[in-house]
Order: structure tokens, then sequence, then C-alpha cells
């Protein structure tokens, strides 16, 4: 059945009302225009655009929120006014979507299609130049898209999503002691399954188990492990290249033994950095000051253009130029920069005459 295009975005916007709000920013005039010597349907083509840019600016909004939300419930460090600075953010994000679309709009508006205008005299050089050029006009928004997002999430959230952790982030030692001992937690989980089930099935062999042992060994399973009698019976059975029944097989045991002593010793490493990286702060007789900053880098402010041997020295271990920083040379806290700070970097910096 025909439905005008006035009946089809009130049916669109019906479903997703949350795009009322974006929809006309893309003034519905000047997305069909854009599409009127392209497309035998210029109007339509302008509503899909209209829709795609609505759905990208509610999308990323909604995106952001929850894997804040999802860090917070990992307990990572998020920057406390980060609702307030999402939705200043928010709008700079939509007046800049806002602009890439309508200037893809006026690329497109001056393309053109042969099976729309007609073969004649059809400028097929001048036509793939601005097909080209459109097509980059909407790579830019595909780009900007996908990496305004991440910078934002990257500046309210400078220690990652908590998934990983970071050795310079605050509450490092608390996220490790945490997974710490829930690896504890589970080897004595793990043995004690093993136990449950040695008890029913001497030395892995199922000879002389009944039915009714082998579902109460299930029962004391699942109420040890915290799972349903289905997967108990599950973890009863024979495996395909072993005909032994163990709960847990000592491989098991001993990967997570060897994941608890890599948390054991990442923690005393990051006991360590918190202890010498106080000490980084600091400005040098010749004007160079040394500062930490708030997402756990070494800053390292010249105040002025440092020569090339210097920015080469600088490269070399392993600190990156930054202009979104005072023009700051910079590198990840970590116990190995410190280390290379303390030995190299700031005997050479000492060394410079001031300027």
């Amino acid at each position: 059945m025909y439905q005008s295009l006035k009946d089809r975005k009130a049916n669109i916007l019906s479903a997703s009302p949350e795009l009322s709000p974006f929809i006309d920013d893309l003034p519905s005039e000047t997305a069909a225009r854009a599409f009127r010597n392209v497309s035998f349907s210029p109007e339509q083509r302008g509503l899909e655009i209209q829709v795609e840019y609505a759905a990208r600016i509610t999308e990323q909004k909604t995106r952001i929120t929850s894997e804040i939300e999802m860090a917070q419930a990992r307990n990572a460090e998020i920057v406390p006014n980060w609702s307030e600075q999402l939705e200043g953010w928010f709008e700079i994000y939509r007046q800049r979507m806002k602009g890439l679309y309508l200037g893809y709009l006026v690329t497109m508006s001056s393309c053109a299609s042969a099976m729309i205008t007609g073969p004649a005299r059809f400028p097929v050089e001048r036509q793939r130049k601005r097909n080209a050029s459109a097509d980059n006009k909407y790579a830019a928004i595909a780009a900007y898209a996908t990496h305004a997002p991440n910078r934002f999430l990257k500046r309210v959230m400078p220690f990652g999503n908590g998934i990983a952790i970071t050795s310079n982030a605050p509450n490092a030692i608390d996220l490790i002691v945490a997974k710490l001992n829930e690896r504890i937690k589970l080897q004595e989980t793990m043995k004690a399954a093993n136990k449950i089930v040695g008890k029913t099935y001497k030395k892995g062999s199922s000879a002389g188990v009944t039915s009714e042992m082998r579902d109460h060994c299930a029962q004391q399973l699942a109420d040890a492990l915290g799972m349903t009698s289905e997967k108990a019976l599950a973890m009863l059975k024979p495996i395909d290249y072993s005909d032994k029944i163990i709960a847990f097989w000592p491989y098991q045991l001993s990967n997570n033994n060897k994941e608890i002593r890599r948390l054991e010793q990442r923690k005393e490493d990051v006991k360590r950095l918190q202890q010498s990286s106080p000490g980084i702060e600091q400005v040098l007789d010749n004007g160079i000051e040394i500062r930490k900053s708030y997402d756990g880098r070494i800053e390292i402010h010249f105040g002025y253009k440092p020569d090339p041997d210097v920015r080469d020295f600088l490269s070399k271990k392993a600190f990156k130029f930054s202009r979104f920083r005072g023009n700051a040379w910079i590198r990840r806290l970590s116990v190995n920069a410190v280390a290379v700070f303390n030995r190299e970097i700031k005997p050479f910096l000492e060394s410079l005459p001031k300027k």
C-alpha cells in the first residue's frame, strides 16, 4: 500500500520516538535536493539520510552511557562529573555531525547520474570527481562518528573501562586485590569440588558408582559450586580424551595458581610504582617542568620547542609529543617509565641549558 512521505516519517518516529528531537536538524528540502539528480525518489533518499543522522546521534549517546555504567560496575575510575561532561560533549558532537552531514548533502547536490539526467553530453569525468568527493565527505562522517565518542570515553575513563587493570590507576591495588581474592576463592572451590567427586569416583573411576551415588554427588557439587544439578551432572561425564571423572583437572588448578602468583607480583609492582611516582613532579634549575597528569602520565614541559637531538632522545625513550597537553612530551606512568626517568631522562634534562 502506498504511503506518503509524511506518513512514512510519522511511522518511523512512532517506532523510534527518540529520533524526534534530531531528525529535523537536516531540513527535508535540503536532504531531498541533494539527491534530485541521482535518484528517482529524492524525497525518500532525503528521509533516509535524516533518519540515519538522527540514529547515529542517539546511538552514540546511549552507547557512551552504557559503557560508563558498565565500567562503574567494574569499579573503574570515572571522573565525578561525567554526566555533565556528557551533555556538553553531546551538544558539540551533534553540531559537528550536523555540519558534516550538511557538507555531504551540499556535495551530493552537485552529483548526477546518467540514469536520471540522460546520457546525452553527460560529463563523465567531472561527475566521477564529484562522486569521489561526496564519498570522501561520507567517509569523514563515519570516521568522526567512531573516533569522537571513543575520545570522550578516554577522557572520562582515563584509566580504562575496568576490564584490564592499568598500573597507574589510583585504585589499581584495590582492583588487583579484588581479582586476587576471586582467584584464591576459585582455587579453594576447585579443590573442594575435586574432594567431593573423589569420594564417589575413586581415582576418577566410575566402577561401582550407582545412579543414586552419582545424583548425590552431583547435588553436593551443585551446592558447592552454586550451579544447577544439570550442569553438575554434565561435569560427572567422561571427556573425549580421558575416561576419568574429575571436576577440575590438574592443569586448571595449575593455571589458576600461576595467575594467583602473577597477581601477587603485580600488586607488589604497583605498590612500588605508587611509592616512587610522587617524586616525579619537579621544576629543574633550567626551567623545565615535570608533572604527573591526572590520568597517570609523566609530562615534560619545556616552554619552548626543544632541539631535534632532544626530541629524538625523548622519542627513543617512548615519550610522545602532545599538543593537547600544552605541547608537553608524555609517557604513561609505569615502573619501567619511572626507572628510565630517574636513570636517563632526568640527568639528560638537567644537562640542557636554560632558555
